[in-house]
């Protein structure tokens, strides 16, 4: 199981959740189908809110990174409310 975050807006942005709920919907229905190839597409959306910071880190291996609160968040709800793989 492949697993993504998405960020939305910035600060002084005021319409990130709108925009936020109209991609989550947008998502939804595309998955609706399945693919050429007959594969079900799986998915499930949870949204948070709040500030997360981003950047590279590293010095000799670069990697894009998101960290925050918000991101503590998703990672102990999907620790903790996933069920075990078979």
């Amino acid at each position: 199981m492949r697993r993504y975050m998405v960020l939305c807006g910035h600060e002084g942005e005021s319409d990130h959740a709108l925009k936020l709920l109209r991609a989550a919907h947008d998502m939804i229905e595309v998955t609706r189908q399945p693919l050429h190839s007959g594969e079900v597409v799986n998915l499930r959306i949870g949204i948070n809110t709040g500030p997360a910071h981003s950047g590279v880190l590293g010095t000799k291996r670069f990697k894009y990174t998101v960290w925050g609160d918000r991101c503590a968040a998703r990672t102990h709800t999907r620790a903790t409310h996933e069920r075990p793989s078979a």
